[in-house]
């Protein structure tokens, strides 16, 4: 029903006045959506869809029509209210009801579902997407796909420490701050099962932890562990996870995890100057217990394969 949402949603922006349109930049953004659906409606109109669907026109039509459902839903997306994410999910799904594979569509979608907070339907449009796109455009959304998994993982187990709530509060002589604990945490656990928007979500887990907080202090472990899951969770609504080093396979060490691999063993840190290569050492540099070494050789020598850093122990 993409004719008749567009439509509507017209209809809708034109009775809105004064508040209700919204700050300046959104009723100026607004204005915009507005002036994309009325190019889509008439490509539309010419490819003789007067229908409530798009159908699929003629190739030349077809391309007109696809290029312009994907402009209106990159202007529903930078709205980003709620009725406008939700028309862009619309846009894109028609864009695929035209072409099944078109990267632009199910990346429109993608990004859409995960300003609505449906993460579970984002991932598998991502994945899609993935299949299709190559280059920088697939980094980017392998990135993008991680991060979006990551805080999912994040969201299961905060929920499953507060428990929902359960109990908490529900009875009548139970003493303010366990009612407050038992409401915010039930808060949190709906939105999240609810798939509500993003800021919903992070404006209930952070009034869960900060009632938590006050009620058990930072002492209790659960406590904790949940304060560093909403730590995580607000760092990954900020921004991506670290892209992976040039080393494949390879994970970034923070302090805590360096100081942990090296504890109570030898280190060595190899340079790259040529004369080390021709020093007959490789035995001497592998046997300690970390060996770092600093860029690469061009061709084996004595101090082996060439690495970033090499681990030498058994453990």
């Amino acid at each position: 029903m993409c004719v008749r949402s567009c439509a509507d949603y017209v209809a809708a922006l034109g009775e809105d006045t004064g508040e209700g349109a919204g700050p300046g930049a959104a009723r100026q953004g607004r204005v915009r959506l507005a002036a994309s659906l009325g190019t889509l409606l008439g490509v539309n109109a010419e490819a003789g869809a007067g229908g409530p669907h798009i159908d699929r026109p003629a190739r030349p039509v077809e391309d007109r029509l696809l290029e312009a459902l994907l402009q209106s839903g990159s202007s529903a997306l930078e709205v980003g209210g709620e009725r406008e994410l939700a028309l862009a999910v619309d846009l894109a799904d028609a864009a695929l009801g035209l072409r099944a594979r078109s990267r632009g569509a199910w990346r429109l979608r993608a990004r859409a579902l995960e300003s609505l907070g449906r993460g579970e339907q984002a991932v598998g449009a991502y994945e899609r997407y993935l299949e299709l796109a190559d280059g920088d455009s697939a980094r980017a959304a392998t990135l993008r796909l991680g991060t979006l998994r990551e805080r999912r993982d994040c969201l299961a187990e905060a929920v499953r420490l507060v428990g929902g709530g359960a109990g908490a509060g529900a009875d009548s002589g139970a003493d303010t701050g366990a009612a407050v604990v038992g409401e915010r945490d039930r808060a949190f656990t709906g939105a999240v099962a609810d798939e509500a928007p993003p800021d919903r979500v992070r404006a209930a887990f952070t009034a869960c932890v900060s009632a938590r907080l006050h009620e058990h202090g930072a002492s209790e472990p659960a406590v904790r562990r949940l304060s560093a899951l909403y730590g995580t969770y607000c760092r990954l609504t900020e921004q991506d996870r670290m892209a992976d080093p040039l080393l494949g396979g390879g994970e970034p060490l923070g302090v805590g995890d360096l100081r942990n691999l090296i504890a109570g063993r030898t280190v060595c840190v190899v340079s790259n100057a040529a004369r080390v290569a021709a020093s007959g050492m490789g035995d001497e540099i592998d046997a300690y217990g970390v060996v770092v070494r600093i860029d690469a050789f061009g061709a084996p020598g004595p101090t082996g394969t060439p690495s970033s850093a090499s681990d030498t122990s058994d453990t």
